[in-house]
């Protein structure tokens, strides 16, 4: 079925994948857990892109029928691509090095606090590109909103601050830059995406919308505006920024989500770390008030 799904592909009906499934016992402390394992596939340097990611989405296809799940395999565009799955947080120490390790870790805590799947966030590198940049938006909104919350401690507001288009003028990214929550490159690729995820969302034929055809009908100045706003990590080469947007603009771009989503999450730990220390200040002037009146 995989196989068959893969070959629909213009251009991959001679693609020969090779991979391993393996029965496994059901974890019942993780959700979701799966009772096969993909343990890995060959040859995949060799695979069209286009063909890489039919194989990454006919994998996430069969996985939602038949529980299927990929092994840990190490943290690389290309594997990302192929559709590695979040590993078990009882093997991320043996397995990764600390930036991994970090990686992980920022994935788990932000999929945990958003009430998402556990493999929400990879799974987005095996989306079409119309599903990538809606649930990247959502994600990312998502996750600014807690930034931003985290900053207010009035809960009454938070209410109306998530009420708020994520750009504009009057929107939660005019808050988080006025009270310095992320860095102006952070700040101009969520503007960016938003006016992407404005083109696709509101009508249906955007379906079919690809990053490639996005890129081709863009002007020069319209490109070099794109390269400015949108990226904030690769090459600083234009010439070699462009070229590698075109050739993998999905894993790119989702490498600059997941950049977003630590800084965001680093923000609103750091706030609530804040609140808890003027907490126990508080607390504790008010024990020494009990303790030695002062009248």
């Amino acid at each position: 079925m995989i196989l068959t799904d893969v070959k629909i592909r213009l251009g991959c009906k001679d693609i020969e994948p090779e991979f391993t499934l393996h029965r496994t016992d059901v974890d019942p402390t993780r959700y979701p857990s799966a009772n096969w394992d993909v343990e890995g596939a060959q040859n995949v340097e060799a695979w069209k892109r286009d063909c890489a990611e039919a194989f990454q989405e006919a994998v996430a296809r069969a996985r939602r029928k038949f529980d299927i799940a990929w092994t840990w395999c190490p943290l690389s565009p290309m594997r990302y691509l192929l559709g590695c799955a979040m590993p078990p947080r009882s093997r991320v120490d043996s397995k990764m090095d600390e930036g991994q390790v970090a990686l992980v870790n920022i994935l788990h805590k932000t999929q945990t606090d958003l009430g998402l799947p556990d493999r929400f966030v990879l799974d987005l590198v095996g989306e079409n590109d119309w599903a990538f940049v809606i649930k990247s938006h959502a994600l990312l909104e998502a996750a600014v909103t807690q930034t931003l919350t985290a900053e207010l401690p009035d809960q009454r507001v938070h209410q109306l601050v998530a009420s708020l288009n994520l750009a504009g003028r009057h929107s939660k990214l005019a808050y988080v830059r006025a009270l310095n929550l992320l860095e102006n490159k952070h700040i101009l690729f969520l503007e960016r995406l938003s006016q992407i995820r404005n083109t696709v969302v509101h009508d249906i034929a955007q379906v079919r919308f690809s990053f490639s055809e996005y890129l081709d009908r863009l002007t020069v100045d319209e490109l070099a505006a794109l390269l400015t706003n949108l990226l904030f990590i690769g090459p600083k080469d234009r010439a070699q920024a462009v070229e590698q947007l075109r050739r993998n603009a999905k894993v790119i771009l989702w490498a600059h989500v997941v950049a977003v989503l630590a800084v965001c999450l680093t923000r609103r730990l750091d706030a609530e770390a804040r609140r808890a220390i003027d907490r126990n200040q508080r607390d504790l002037a008010e024990a020494i008030q009990r303790a030695v009146p002062l009248g």
